[in-house]
C-alpha cells in the first residue's frame, strides 16, 4: 500500500509538471511518455499491469485531459 501511495503522489506531481510546461493536460498517459515524464507506462503496484490505471478527467471543457489518477484494484 505503502508504493501505491507513494507512485500516485509521484504521478499527480508528474501530471501537474506537465500541465505546467505545455499549457494543457496530457490526454493520457502515453503523452506522458511521449514527453519524457516517464520512461514507460508504470505497473499499478495492486494489479501487477501498467494497463489497469483509473484516470479522472476535467469537466472543463476548456482545459480537457487527465486531472487525476488511482489504482485499478477495487
Amino acid at each position: 500500500m505503502r508504493i501505491l501511495q507513494q507512485d500516485l503522489f509521484t504521478m499527480r506531481q508528474i501530471l501537474d509538471q506537465y500541465t505546467l510546461a505545455h499549457h494543457r493536460r496530457p490526454q493520457s498517459l502515453d503523452d506522458l511518455v511521449a514527453a519524457g515524464y516517464l520512461r514507460q507506462m508504470p505497473v499499478d503496484p495492486m494489479t501487477g499491469r501498467s494497463d489497469t490505471w483509473v484516470l479522472e478527467w476535467s469537466d472543463d471543457p476548456k482545459t480537457p485531459g487527465i486531472i487525476g489518477i488511482h489504482s485499478g484494484h477495487r
